[in-house]
C-alpha cells in the first residue's frame, strides 16, 4: 500500500481469514515486513561502486557505525538500509547487513541529543536478503543520521582475519 513513494502498510497490524503459520518462512507479519522475493528495484545501469564497507574485524560482536550529515535540519519520514551486493565477492543475500543494529537521528554530530528510531541490539535481526529495511521516523527533525552495528555480518568464519563487516549499498 503506497502513499506517494512510501509503503504505508509497513509494520501495520494484519488480520486474515486463516493461515499456514510456519515462521520464519510463512507468517502473517511477513505480508507487511517490507521484504519480497523480488528484491530491490534495479536500474538497467549497474552501480559504479559497491557502497560502504567498514573495516574488517575478526569478531562479530564489534561496534561499527556510519553517519550522514544532511547539511541542514530536515523532517525525516523514514530511514532505508539497503544491503550490499558487491560485484567483487561471492553473491550472498543481505551481504554486510548488521545482525544487530541501532538507528538514530540527531540535531548535532555527537548524538548527545540523539533520538533512537530503531533499536535492534537485543536480539538478532533476520537477514533481509536483497530487500530494503525501512524504519518510519514520522517526520522527526534531524540533521544527522547514524546506523550503528553492534553485531556484524560474517563474510568468513568469525575469528579469522577480515571475517566480519558492516556493509551497505545505500543508507537513505
Amino acid at each position: 500500500v503506497l502513499s506517494g513513494n512510501r509503503n504505508v502498510a509497513f509494520g501495520r497490524p494484519v488480520r486474515a481469514s486463516g493461515m499456514h503459520n510456519s515462521p520464519p518462512t510463512w507468517s502473517l507479519e511477513n505480508v507487511v515486513d517490507g521484504q519480497s522475493g523480488l528484491g530491490l528495484p534495479v536500474s538497467s545501469e549497474g552501480s559504479p561502486t559497491n557502497g560502504y564497507s567498514s573495516e574488517f574485524s575478526p569478531k562479530q560482536d564489534t561496534t561499527k557505525w556510519v553517519q550522514i550529515d544532511l547539511g541542514q535540519v530536515l523532517p525525516i519520514d523514514e530511514i532505508r538500509l539497503i544491503p550490499g551486493q558487491p560485484v567483487d565477492w561471492a553473491d550472498r543475500q543481505g551481504f554486510g547487513f548488521p545482525i544487530r543494529f541501532k538507528l538514530e537521528l540527531s540535531l548535532e554530530p555527537r548524538f548527545q541529543d540523539g533520538w533512537v528510531a530503531a533499536d535492534r541490539t537485543i536480539e538478532d535481526y533476520p537477514n533481509p536478503g536483497d530487500n530494503a529495511v525501512i524504519v518510519p521516523t514520522h517526520g522527526r527533525a534531524a540533521r544527522y543520521v547514524r546506523a550503528t552495528a553492534t553485531r556484524l555480518f560474517a563474510r568468513k568464519t568469525p575469528g579469522t582475519r577480515g571475517a566480519c563487516v558492516l556493509a551497505l549499498a545505500e543508507l537513505q
